[in-house]
């Protein structure tokens, strides 16, 4: 895994999870997951799944799915869902006809249980025309944070204990409708996250920082049942999406807009994570090969953190087409391939919009630090030589980057 934040959550206990292990150690075959028509993906869940708040031309991270299988696509999301609305849903025949023909089950579920009301209590302490965020951050700076959590907590504990019972119902009512598919979950990041919480001119980070941690704590009740409803079989698993976004949720989600639901990064992110969770090696989107790549273009893929990018890069359609480095794609290694990263270099530094593709951009970055430079060009000739001489290296070696490839260059090539 890429990522070097916490990407797993801890289950109840290491005991019971040794338990489960061997309670489905004779788990049926799981449903293989290929490129084609054949392959059938399914969405279920709140408005995250359904790309509420997404723009004109902007994509939900099932676009991105459907995209690197070539598959079948059926979303039945529904904006505002909680827990036991999806209990609910699963009952509709479509629904069911579709989960039990699915190959991959995808669902995000579980905010709503929580958001719900704790929106109803912040609202009902708003200003006339005051914005939700601009109540929180008005909250913030009288002092009173400590009251408002302790009538918070009251005011959850029920839809709290409901909604982590539901995660482990869903969880085992979806492996009995296809236990063949692959069912993944995603865990339930905070969208109240801002960089800098100003009001009135006047920074309140700390202020604003005691209601964040509440609402991360609150989150990680159910984001440890959903890791538990993870480890109850093989086929169910964890894209830990507050992981992702922690310290970083203004990135991912439109909180800037005074929105809670991710943007469209964010959904990029929430596809790699995905399939980052399934397993797949050899799968990429030619559509994420598009974001990032133009992330390349314009600088923004620099200001991300290093593991997130790497691992939008990861499931690019140019990373599975051809060998990191191999900017030409002729599948060598060589010392045209740095001098094609080189020009590529040369032409943004002035500003210019390069003549390489975006796949090629992407191949070009070798230091995956977001950017294509001199740097890069350098190391595929370092890479180069080492491997025409046949001295032993790996793409981390060079580069000195941990997100780069382990494999070694004599084997490899």
């Amino acid at each position: 895994m890429l990522k070097n934040k916490q990407r797993k959550m801890i289950a109840a206990g290491s005991a019971a999870i040794l338990a489960v292990s061997a309670a489905v150690s004779a788990a049926p075959q799981l449903s293989a997951l290929t490129v084609g028509a054949d392959t059938s993906i399914v969405i279920l869940g709140d408005s995250i799944s359904s790309g509420y708040a997404l723009q004109e031309g902007e994509l939900g991270y099932y676009d991105y799915l459907a995209d690197a299988y070539q598959c079948t696509l059926a979303n039945h999301a529904v904006p505002g869902a909680t827990t036991s609305d999806l209990l609910t849903k699963l009952n509709d025949d479509a629904v069911k006809s579709d989960v039990s023909a699915a190959d991959l089950i995808c669902l995000s579920i579980g905010g709503n249980d929580l958001l719900q009301p704790a929106m109803a209590y912040f609202k009902s302490l708003q200003l006339e025309n005051e914005a939700l965020m601009d109540t929180l951050m008005r909250l913030a700076t009288e002092g009173s944070a400590e009251t408002h959590m302790s009538n918070l907590t009251g005011q959850l504990r029920t839809p709290i204990a409901a909604a982590q019972e539901n995660i482990l119902t869903i969880a085992s009512t979806l492996k009995e409708m296809n236990p063949n598919a692959q069912i993944v979950f995603q865990t339930i990041y905070n969208p109240l996250e801002i960089e800098k919480p100003v009001y009135n001119g006047k920074d309140y980070s700390s202020e604003y920082k005691l209601l964040s941690n509440y609402i991360n704590g609150q989150l990680r009740r159910l984001n440890n049942k959903i890791a538990e409803a993870a480890s109850s079989a093989d086929n169910v698993k964890a894209a830990d999406v507050n992981a992702a976004f922690l310290g970083n949720g203004w990135v991912y989600a439109r909180t800037l807009q005074k929105d809670v639901h991710p943007n469209a990064l964010g959904h990029a992110l929430i596809a790699s994570l995905v399939m980052d969770a399934v397993g797949d090696e050899k799968i990429g989107s030619d559509k994420l090969e598009t974001l990032v790549g133009g992330m390349i273009l314009s600088g923004d893929a620099k200001a991300l953190p290093a593991d997130d990018y790497a691992l939008l890069k990861k499931y690019t359609a140019a990373m599975q087409k051809t060998a990191f480095g191999d900017v030409n794609g002729n599948g060598k290694i060589e010392a045209t391939d740095s001098m094609t990263a080189l020009m590529a270099a040369g032409d943004m530094a002035f500003g210019l919009a390069p003549a390489q593709t975006l796949g090629q951009l992407l191949l070009s970055d070798v230091d995956s630090n977001g950017l294509v430079d001199a740097k890069d060009a350098q190391y595929i000739l370092i890479y180069f030589g080492n491997t025409n001489s046949l001295l032993e290296c790996t793409w981390q070696e060079v580069t000195g980057s941990p997100y780069a490839p382990t494999y070694s260059n004599l084997t490899k090539q």
